[in-house]
């Protein structure tokens, strides 16, 4: 199963995305802001 990362600021539409992709099956972590993103992907994916 994807992981798919949203980042939008409008609560609504990330809402929305997030409903949509997880009822076709897909794992969804969703941000508001881009900064929380990068400090969440940076901590996934060290090298």
């Amino acid at each position: 199963m994807a992981l798919i990362y949203i980042v939008e600021d409008d609560s609504s539409i990330r809402e929305i995305e997030t409903i949509a992709l997880k009822n076709s099956n897909y794992m969804v972590c969703a941000f508001e802001k881009a900064k929380d993103f990068y400090k969440k992907w940076r901590r996934s994916h060290r090298i």
